[in-house]
């Protein structure tokens, strides 16, 4: 019997520290956090085989010693599990609900107040000027979120640097084998702010604030039914980005990432000789490191 309660308290606070697990606010590709009603089917449901032994399950000749009032030992068991089933799921529901709010708050608060742009001395430094700054950065952003909706690899290694590339790439990549598409549109800039400029290296680093509003939402492909999110809500979502650009002139050429040819920067944005896309010129920021702070 004690070893029977150990195992349904231990199962307790496993399913507790799994409702109280933090999410990390990794670098993805995703933008939103989706409702929990729109379910997402990860791949990870139970095993069938992983159904409870036939040979472990309780024994049915044990029987409390108590008056005839009194729960036997299976009842109490029984009891005792239901009641840690309602506990974990009342935990869960009250996290749910403060996340949710939480979130809302984010959306609601004006967290531009807490970043401020920087000099435009400091700019000129580089040779940026603010406005002309932002309206690049900001149409960046939203060619590497379409780069993104569609499955446009080449585009996405454009606009973003390698590491960062790769790591949506395999995003998609599970995306498309779920049947999946991010759903993005109707972006409109709330605020802007050039938080920082500095040189590292061979480049210079730019890292912004900006607030956007937009329609985010997953569909299944084949049905075009929505899977996640909520196609006719607009979501707002802040965040930190980090651009950056090679602070050496190269008059024009690049070495292709495939044959390693130097060529010239072209309209098409593809080597002469093997047809690869071609990292973007040096001379145009592209994306390092994004962080939804609504997270």
């Amino acid at each position: 019997m004690k070893k029977r309660i150990s195992l349904l308290i231990f199962i307790f606070l496993g399913i507790v520290s799994l409702v109280f697990a933090i999410p990390t606010n990794a670098d993805s590709g995703w933008d939103s956090d989706y409702d929990s009603g729109s379910s997402w089917d990860s791949g990870s449901s139970w095993d069938s085989d992983s159904s409870w032994d036939s040979d472990s399950s309780w024994d049915s000749d044990y029987s409390g010693s108590g008056s005839s009032g009194d729960l036997s030992g299976g009842e109490a068991l029984i009891v005792l599990l239901v009641l840690i089933v309602i506990i974990a799921v009342t935990i869960y529901d009250v996290k749910n609900k403060t996340s949710k709010i939480n979130v809302e708050s984010r959306n609601n608060y004006d967290l531009g107040s807490n970043y401020y742009d920087v000099s435009d001395e400091l700019l000129n430094k580089y040779g940026l000027s603010l406005e002309p700054l932002k309206n690049e950065l900001y149409f960046n952003f939203v060619d590497i979120q379409n780069a993104w909706m569609n499955f446009d690899y080449d585009n996405l290694k454009k606009y973003c640097t390698d590491e960062l590339y790769n790591s949506y790439k395999s995003q998609l990549n599970v995306l498309k084998v779920k049947k999946g598409k991010n759903i993005m549109s109707d972006f409109e800039l709330l605020d802007c702010k050039v938080t920082d400029v500095k040189e590292m290296g061979t480049q210079i680093v730019v890292t912004t604030y900006m607030k956007v509003s937009f329609y985010d939402y997953v569909i299944n492909s084949e049905t075009g039914s929505v899977t996640r999110g909520n196609k006719n809500r607009k979501i707002v979502n802040n965040y930190e980005m980090t651009f950056v650009k090679s602070s050496t002139s190269n008059n024009g050429i690049v070495k292709c990432p495939s044959c390693s040819a130097e060529v010239h920067a072209n309209a098409s944005g593809k080597c002469e000789y093997c047809g690869s896309v071609i990292v973007k010129d040096s001379g145009e920021f592209v994306l390092s490191k994004k962080v939804n702070k609504n997270r």
